[in-house]
């Protein structure tokens, strides 16, 4: 029986720390075990110890190279995404995360933005249009008031004195809460 543990080197493209943990496929299918590790990837190295308990050969080296480090922020996102993907699909999707990472809004307080492009909606010579606030239930005014003050500080929001207005509604989502959203329909009647 082959007992002793192997140390195999795999290069990240991050340049911090993070937990090494197995895909279970991954374990079932070359029947070894991988130890869980807290390591830092500043030198884009990382040592896996590996034990293989056979006396066959279990694994390739090339097999272990170019498996994604995945930052924690992005583990809840692709366990959402990628419960039904095979490995590969997976392995590609986590790639692909990773790389464009910035992108991804994986927590509310980190909603990012860009000033390159500045957007106008064309009304041509229409007179703008104020409509009232709909009357929304009390429950849901609360729910109301403090998505707007959330979107307020967060710079989402600011307080505006233009001509225009669009009633605001609130959709209930499966989880329960609600999403926040404009009823932009009579807007849409007078665009160009």
């Amino acid at each position: 029986m082959a007992t002793r543990p192997g140390v195999f080197l795999t290069r990240t493209e991050f340049g911090h720390g993070g937990l090494v943990s197995p895909l279970p496929s991954f374990l079932e299918r070359h029947n070894v075990v991988v130890a869980h590790a807290l390591v830092d990837i500043r030198s884009s190295v990382v040592p896996l110890r590996v034990f293989n308990p056979t006396e066959m050969n279990a694994i390739r080296r090339e097999e272990v190279h170019g498996q994604t480090i995945l930052p924690g922020h992005l583990k809840k996102l692709v366990a959402c995404m990628c419960g039904s993907l095979s490995d590969t699909r997976r392995s590609q999707a986590e790639s692909l995360l990773v790389e464009f990472q910035l992108t991804c809004n994986t927590d509310n307080d980190q909603l990012r933005r860009t000033g390159i492009v500045r957007h106008k909606v064309d009304t041509g010579n229409f007179l703008p249009i104020k409509q009232n606030p709909r009357r929304i239930p009390i429950h849901k005014q609360v729910e109301a008031d403090k998505k707007v003050e959330k979107m307020l500080q967060k710079g989402i929001i600011r307080p505006s004195k233009c001509p225009w207005a669009s009633p605001i509604v609130l959709v209930k989502k499966k989880d329960g809460s609600f999403r926040f959203c404009v009823d932009y329909r009579v807007l849409k009647e007078v665009t160009v």
